[in-house]
């Protein structure tokens, strides 16, 4: 493949990323915005789910509830956190071959943009009549870190792999 193809297949890889990059913050405040009474329905859809694997007479029934819909955050920021890892560093010019100051740059891109968008939530969830907790931007942002963190930790094993063949 020709260094002109490469580009624009990246270049066009590199827009799909931002357009499932928007999809990702779409699915997050819509869920976001459902009213209280609908949201009230998906925890007990949730409730019936644990009920057929943990019986509800178990004292931590409630935590285990409770710990699977806050999982939901984990999974969806983790995604995005992924994303932002895509975009600041795998589709970026200079990698991080930059710079501490650029590297610092590129950490600060992907903390702050899925941040913002956690604070935006949990501001949603104020207009739908729903209680916003910073505890869920606190579970949203180790979500988001931890699918960052899995996909430096694999692009850095890879870049380790692809030198050593060279």
């Amino acid at each position: 493949m020709s260094k002109a193809n490469r580009k624009i297949s990246s270049e066009k890889l590199k827009t799909a990323f931002i357009i499932l990059t928007i999809a990702t913050v779409a699915v997050i405040w819509f869920n976001s915005a459902l009213p209280k009474p609908i949201s009230g329905v998906q925890s007990t859809i949730t409730e019936k789910i644990v009920e057929n694997v943990v019986p509800a007479e178990i004292p931590f029934f409630d935590y285990v509830v409770s710990y699977i819909r806050k999982s939901a955050h984990i999974i969806e920021y983790g995604v995005l956190g992924a994303e932002m890892f895509f975009l600041n560093v795998v589709f970026s010019k200079k990698k991080l071959n930059g710079g501490l100051f650029y590297k610092i740059q590129k950490l600060w891109n992907m903390i702050s943009v899925p941040l913002a968008i956690a604070v935006a939530d949990e501001s949603i969830q104020i207009l739908s009549g729903r209680g916003p907790l910073i505890q869920d931007v606190l579970i949203d942002m180790a979500g988001a870190m931890g699918g960052a963190a899995v996909c430096l930790l694999g692009y850095l094993i890879g870049r380790k792999l692809f030198s050593a063949k060279s």
